[in-house]
């Protein structure tokens, strides 16, 4: 799809029910949330079952392609007669009004615009729509926001449907180089900067990871041939997918000016930096920095970080050979999961919005202790 007509989709989504939320990382920072990994495990592969069930895929049809169908019930939208990524899919929904899943705030269900987030007084879409601050849950012992789970499958299902428009053509690393550049342009444009003031590298974790999922179905044999159609033989585990890097609160969003202004005047009108249990805090990134490696598999696709941190890399060096390139930087550089371990210019290859550690806002107002 082109670019001007994915802003075209967008626009028009923005006049429907439909709703681009944000997370506050300041709300949950430090706090223990109840790990909801097995309800949304349990509702995930139930909807997959479900979609091959009511529309039964032949035999005939291509592991991708029925991979493809997945991706596109779980995490797409019609709008303009075009399905295109949701902005909230069903499974972030669900969430939301599940009772029972653990959430802060916990009387969220709908999102929140009160005076006690950083989006005070209200959080709109290209300053127009209205949209909510949604609530951060606890998935395999990381906290993130319940739009993530819409970046999750609604970008992933996006990635997926590039990817495989583009492997007839283009060398498989080099069609993953492309997906996640449209991910980073759109992150730069309609669904970030210029509707919010944000640059979320969390979205862009989350959106890779969907992508990861869809890809597995095939490549790890998730979906077998039975009955002459294909069925889910391997169920889905969302804690494979996610890392750290979904938390906002460690994998910290870069801000425009004006946004960056407005989230410091909040905090400080707000009691938000000293609600927060600041050794929690670093226990907690203790915990994250500990996390181990995404496991390279056999099929040699990108290792989750490591795909934003190759496509810097390549355009700091473009006269390189992809391959070459790409071997480089798993031999050399071995990143783990950690963004923030980067040089500060392999961050600005993405954006050139600035990034900072929750600590170091809150620092103007009140003394924070340092992480161990």
């Amino acid at each position: 799809m082109p670019f001007f007509i994915s802003i075209l989709v967008l626009f028009c989504c923005m006049t429907s029910a439909s709703h681009a939320g944000e997370v506050d990382p300041f709300l949950a920072a430090g706090t223990q949330i109840r790990d909801c990994s097995s309800e949304i495990n349990r509702h995930l592969n139930a909807s997959i079952i479900e979609i091959l069930a009511d529309h039964p895929i032949p035999s005939s049809t291509s592991c991708e392609a029925a991979a493809l169908h997945i991706m596109e019930q779980l995490g797409a939208q019609k709008y303009l007669f075009v399905n295109v990524g949701a902005l909230n899919c069903e499974l972030e929904l669900w969430v939301e009004e599940n009772e029972q899943i653990d959430k802060v705030p916990s009387d969220n269900r709908n999102g929140t615009n009160d005076l006690d987030t950083i989006y005070a007084p209200k959080l709109t879409f290209f300053g127009l729509w209205p949209t909510t601050v949604d609530p951060t849950i606890n998935v395999s012992g990381i906290n993130l926001g319940t739009e993530k789970l819409s970046h999750f499958l609604g970008s992933g299902y996006e990635y997926y449907k590039r990817y495989l428009g583009a492997i007839d053509t283009l060398p498989r690393r080099q069609a993953e180089l492309n997906i996640i550049d449209w991910g980073i342009a759109m992150e730069n444009t309609v669904i970030g900067v210029w509707a919010v003031g944000v640059f979320s590298y969390a979205d862009l974790e989350a959106n890779y990871q969907g992508y990861t999922m869809a890809r597995d179905l095939c490549a790890k044999g998730k979906l077998k041939i039975h009955d002459d159609r294909w069925q889910l033989v391997q169920q889905v585990n969302i804690g494979d997918y996610v890392n750290p890097n979904w938390d906002e609160g460690y994998n910290t969003s870069g801000y425009t000016a004006n946004r960056d202004k407005k989230v410091r005047g909040n905090l400080e009108q707000s009691q938000q930096c000293q609600s927060i249990c600041w050794e929690c805090v670093a226990d907690q990134h203790q915990h994250y920095a500990s996390w181990p490696k995404t496991r390279q598999d056999s099929s040699g696709f990108l290792d989750s970080s490591l795909s934003s941190s190759i496509l810097a890399l390549s355009r700091m060096d473009a006269g390189v050979n992809q391959e070459q390139l790409y071997t480089r930087v798993q031999q050399q550089y071995a990143l783990p999961l950690l963004y923030r371990q980067w040089q500060a210019r392999d961050r600005q290859a993405c954006s050139t919005l600035p990034t900072l550690p929750l600590h170091d806002y809150c620092q103007t107002i009140i003394t924070v202790p340092r992480s161990k």
